[in-house]
């Protein structure tokens, strides 16, 4: 009776673990069947990623040389890096940006933000540590 049940829970726990490790290995294929059903009769909006296309994006992090992070937004083509700015973030460099803008959408830019004009951009600052600002405050006073 007892090898019977342990049978059953062994035969239970492989079967748990073999799923839940092809799940993880083929997410990215079954998440991309999953949304192309879900998505089967929509369009994409004019101007956006056909919807083939929208499926195949993910998101990758690198280390560089300096070991800090370094996040991109992938297709089967193109990796663009995922940058920051003053108002939000910015995928690809300026310079691939500026490069896809229409003839309009390039003089509007041109005719509103004039190169002669330096403007100083503002990252967001990192937390400093509770700690730390503590005892900054507390100097403070004795001051």
């Amino acid at each position: 009776m007892v090898l019977k049940l342990l049978k059953y829970a062994m035969r239970l726990t492989a079967t748990t673990a073999l799923i839940g490790s092809l799940t993880y290995y083929y997410h990215h294929d079954i998440d991309k069947v999953v949304n192309d059903i879900k998505f089967y009769l929509n369009n994409s909006e004019h101007g956006f990623v056909p919807r083939e296309q929208s499926f195949d994006l993910k998101i990758s992090r690198e280390l560089n040389g300096k070991a800090n992070l370094e996040t991109y937004v992938e297709n089967y083509s193109q990796k663009l890096p995922v940058l920051i700015r003053q108002q939000g973030i910015m995928l690809g460099t300026p310079e691939y940006n500026y490069s896809n803008f229409t003839e309009a959408e390039r003089d509007l830019l041109c005719k509103s933000y004039p190169k002669s004009q330096k403007t100083k951009i503002e990252f967001p600052k990192k937390k400093e540590d509770p700690i730390k600002r503590t005892l900054k405050r507390l100097y403070e006073l004795i001051k």
